[in-house]
């Protein structure tokens, strides 16, 4: 013992000396406190078993220490608290918590754990396959509609207790945003799963919309008959206009609306019926044009020419 004493008493006194300086300097700094979340982050559920109630996603600990150690403390500090469920049994299963359980400064400690204990309500596991049906927000664009929508996969497995599944019918997806669309457009999209504490097989899923515009129909009134032949006198056409209604899609009709067809007679026809020189009910055509179609009313004209037509009168 007395070897202890006088051998380096000179280191020895130097050390004893800092100890106490430390000790003092800790114990004589202000005590504060100061709350920290910690995530949690659950694994290794037994096989046959699921989580059935919603996972509490955060501890709250109650922190006190000297200021300099508090401030090291920060929402970086802690990794996930992992909690082990590899032995949890079916029903309800409490996991405590415990100041040991979290590693902390030198002169910090904990003086309060929010829950204390975890509670995690096991069940047995089921799986069932679940259609996906897209979520849509926004609108189209005036004259845009979709034509088609493709989800695939349509369905997905899904890991759940009996009672969710029960009252389970199909997923919708995130929202999908129409505003402004006017083109066919694909990509993928999550799940929105939010409601429901199961395990989907995939969290993603790809959606294909196809979009086309509406269709419309318009009429134009009282368009002029052309006749498309040299030699005209003596010839008078009853009615001499018709009416056109133009159906397609919204831009191309409202584009023919501004510049009209032109309705006329056939010129193998009209050539004939001027060869006979003898009044005839012709049909009128249109030229056609893609992605269009065209009603003329009334459908057939009456060519008549005057001088047969006073012989008559006679």
């Amino acid at each position: 013992m007395k070897k202890f004493f006088t051998h380096h008493p000179l280191m020895k006194l130097i050390a004893l000396t800092l100890s106490v300086a430390l000790w003092w300097f800790v114990r004589s700094e202000r005590q504060n406190e100061k709350t920290v979340d910690i995530e949690i982050a659950y694994t290794k559920p037994p096989n046959n078993l699921i989580m059935a109630s919603p996972p509490q996603e955060t501890i709250r600990l109650r922190l006190r220490g000297p200021q300099s150690k508090l401030a090291k403390v920060d929402g970086d500090y802690f990794s996930s608290h992992v909690i082990d469920l590899s032995h949890g049994i079916d029903g309800p299963n409490n996991f405590w918590l415990y100041e040991e359980d979290f590693k902390l400064p030198f002169g910090v400690y904990v003086t309060q754990i929010y829950p204390q204990a975890i509670r995690v309500l096991l069940k047995p596991r089921e799986l069932r396959q679940v259609s996906i049906k897209p979520r849509f927000i926004g609108e189209l664009p005036p004259g845009i509609e979709i034509q088609s929508v493709l989800v695939n996969p349509p369905s997905v497995v899904f890991e759940s207790f009996q009672e969710e599944l029960d009252d389970l019918d199909f997923f919708y997806t995130e929202p999908i945003n129409l505003n402004g669309r006017v083109h066919d457009f694909e990509a993928e999209y999550y799940i929105d799963k939010s409601n429901h504490t199961g395990v989907l097989a995939t969290e993603k899923i790809r959606v294909s919309i196809d979009l086309v515009e509406k269709e419309i129909q318009e009429t134009i009134p009282s368009l002029p008959v052309v006749l498309e032949i040299e030699n005209k006198e003596n010839v008078l056409l009853e009615p001499e206009t018709v009416s056109i209604t133009v159906k397609g899609p919204l831009s191309k009709v409202l584009k023919i609306v501004k510049i009209p067809p032109v309705p006329k007679v056939d010129p193998l026809i009209l050539n004939k019926v001027f060869a006979s020189r003898k009044d005839q009910q012709v049909d009128i055509v249109v030229e056609p044009q893609e992605e269009m179609s065209f009603t003329v009313d009334p459908p057939k004209v009456w060519i008549r020419f005057s001088t047969q037509k006073q012989k008559e009168e006679q």
